[in-house]
């Protein structure tokens, strides 16, 4: 048996205090959420899970651990631990908390907000994680400039339209045309990231306004996106220089 340093109950497992445990120290008993309890988070390796995939079985710790990881980069780590979570992570709202904490995880991003209907829990976040993807691949491949003409068709729709600065409305080939020589002349990189990213994503359309940095100067700029087909496609584009910043 091993004994809580906070609390000194014993516990057939390891034992891991909580913090509200260690705050209170010996003279009084542990807290619900403290592992020397029964109602305890108990860390295990799943079975039929990678190495290192932690099931956590406490609602309450379910819940930071997917407000607090970086679902863009650690989405399928949140997914194993949901699965195995079977009860504790059916609760929809962890998930929904990972969409308002995204900002949290991404400097680039301001808001987040899914406007649908249709898509709930889990689905939700990997619907808005694929095209908050699709935009950063998009802008992945402006700033390389290195992107063959199949690459630019499969992201950008063929009924697609652009408002380049200064420029006036094109649709369908000619807009395609105008990205062929934006995305694909093969010359050297440039410096471009996607700023103050504010989503709204619906059940089959996406709108992001961001800022596109290119160290000197910020551009400011809209996105539309579309699910076809399972796959989010850029249907339009419009950005221009910013000569005042109305409050």
């Amino acid at each position: 048996m091993d004994l809580c340093q906070a609390c000194g109950n014993r516990s057939i497992d390891a034992v891991i205090a909580s913090a509200d445990c260690q705050r209170q120290g010996n003279e009084k008993h542990c807290t619900t959420c403290c592992a020397c309890t029964t109602s305890a988070a108990a860390l295990k390796e799943p079975q039929d899970g990678p190495a290192g995939a932690v099931v956590f079985e406490d609602a309450l710790l379910a819940r930071t651990v997917l407000q607090n990881l970086d679902p863009l980069h650690c989405y399928e780590t949140i997914a194993l631990v949901c699965i195995h979570m079977k009860l504790a992570c059916a609760d929809e709202r962890l998930w929904h908390a990972v969409l308002d904490r995204w900002p949290c995880c991404d400097v680039n991003i301001q808001d987040v907000r899914y406007v649908g209907r249709s898509l709930a829990g889990r689905h939700r976040v990997l619907h808005v994680q694929s095209v908050i993807l699709a935009n950063a691949q998009f802008y992945k491949h402006c700033a390389s400039r290195k992107c063959s003409h199949e690459q630019a068709d499969s992201l950008i729709a063929q009924d697609s339209s652009v408002i380049h600065p200064q420029s006036t409305c094109s649709h369908g080939q000619r807009a395609l045309e105008s990205w062929y020589h934006i995305l694909c002349t093969f010359e050297d990189d440039i410096p471009l990231s996607c700023i103050r990213q504010r989503w709204r994503v619906d059940d089959n359309l996406a709108m992001v306004t961001c800022g596109e940095d290119y160290g000197s100067r910020v551009v400011e700029a809209t996105n539309v996106y579309e699910h076809r087909q399972g796959v989010w496609q850029l249907v339009h584009h419009q950005s221009g220089e910013a000569h005042r910043i109305v409050r």
